[in-house]
């Protein structure tokens, strides 16, 4: 298959299809560096979520940002469940 074929001309590439138009988390730092990791790409109604967190007894969450935006975060502990919290 010469790379002037059809299907090598509409092939992608693991993750290549995760452009700006979705939050993704990341990190500055290259993997396994101590680092913290972000969320990028987050804007109205976007969601990230987190498969294995525990949440109980959690009484605070802090969130830092950077970068230009405005609005709110809403804290949920499942994808259709309601917001327990907000972070102006």
């Amino acid at each position: 298959m010469g790379s002037g074929s059809p299907a090598a001309q509409t092939r992608v590439l693991p993750g290549e299809w995760m452009d700006c138009r979705f939050p993704k988390i990341t990190q500055d730092g290259c993997d396994g560096s101590e680092t913290q990791g972000f969320i990028a790409n987050l804007w109205d109604g976007a969601a990230a979520g987190f498969k294995y967190f525990s949440c109980h007894g959690i009484k605070q969450v802090t969130v830092t940002t950077r970068g230009l935006g405005s609005g709110v975060i809403e804290l949920l502990t499942a994808w259709d469940g309601k917001p327990v919290g907000e972070i102006p």
